[in-house]
């Protein structure tokens, strides 16, 4: 994540004005092309197509990788906040009994990302205790 030149760019105008941008660079010459466009018109050129599927893929390995890194790290997670998260679960199902299982884990999960990971990814120096 710290590779500044990783593209994730996922609307297709901004990739096209990217596109268009960098052909106007090593050509020296204005573009032809439009620079304003819908997305559905960007769409319809195969370089905005081909560096869209890169981003989307290059987007889904930083996930996987995020992901991988937080599931990988729940040993890391205060006993507190585990047994925290534990006795949420059972009340919660108690509480709302026909709820599934995954509007419970989306509550605890939101309890332990909000209030243990978060602060830690979005002010790393500040002192909080999370993962890594």
């Amino acid at each position: 994540l710290r590779d500044k030149s990783l593209g994730i760019r996922i609307d297709p105008v901004d990739v096209y004005k990217s596109w268009v941008n960098q052909m106007e660079t090593q050509t020296g010459q204005r573009s032809q092309l439009p620079y304003d466009v819908t997305p559905e018109q960007a769409m319809t050129h195969h370089e905005v197509q081909r560096r869209l599927d890169i981003s989307i893929r290059n987007l889904r390995a930083a996930t996987d990788k995020f992901l991988h890194a937080i599931v990988s790290s729940v040993d890391k997670i205060p006993y507190g906040m585990r047994y925290t998260a534990k006795v949420l679960k059972s009340s919660l199902r108690e509480k709302f009994p026909d709820a599934t299982e995954d509007e419970l884990f989306k509550v605890v999960g939101n309890l332990l990302y909000y209030r243990y990971m978060n602060p830690a990814i979005v002010a790393p120096d500040a002192g909080n205790r999370g993962p890594g």
